[in-house]
């Protein structure tokens, strides 16, 4: 199995809004650049869905663009790349650690010098009746180190 990577749009209140997930692929250094510099909304946006149908992802907006997971939220994914509108930067989270700016993780920045200091990112539930719940696999597995990329 591939490297997981989820896509969202987080809005001013703080919503996130899902556009798609990949089964593969989904490590920075794997993605394309143009994606991850994007600094405009509408541009990230159809920078995501590109890059989703030509890698066999999961698009939302096409026909039975589901949530593809087990899990019930990006907890779980390895890669989160969410588009910041208060920012406009692409943000990125690891198994659903701390966000941070992905731009300088792939300048070789470490994890703790690349926090943007937002805090803690709250993933919507995407799945009600997930076959495990989040909860249920961090404490059969732990949690994941979000320390190194």
């Amino acid at each position: 199995m591939g490297t997981r990577s989820d896509f969202y749009i987080m809005n001013h209140d703080g919503e996130m809004e899902w556009l798609g997930s990949g089964n593969k692929d989904g490590h920075p250094e794997r993605l394309p650049l143009r994606l991850l510099i994007q600094g405009n909304k509408t541009l990230f946006e159809e920078e995501v869905l590109d890059y989703l149908r030509k890698n066999d992802g999961v698009v939302r907006f096409d026909d039975g663009g589901s949530w593809p997971w087990l899990w019930a939220d990006s907890r779980m994914t390895d890669y989160s790349y969410i588009f910041h509108v208060c920012t406009d930067k692409v943000l990125m989270c690891k198994f659903g650690g701390r966000p941070v700016d992905v731009v300088k993780i792939l300048q070789g920045v470490d994890m703790i010098g690349a926090d943007v200091g937002i805090g803690d990112i709250t993933f919507p539930i995407m799945r009600v009746k997930a076959i495990q719940t989040t909860e249920e696999l961090l404490n059969k597995y732990g949690p994941k180190s979000t320390e190194a990329v």
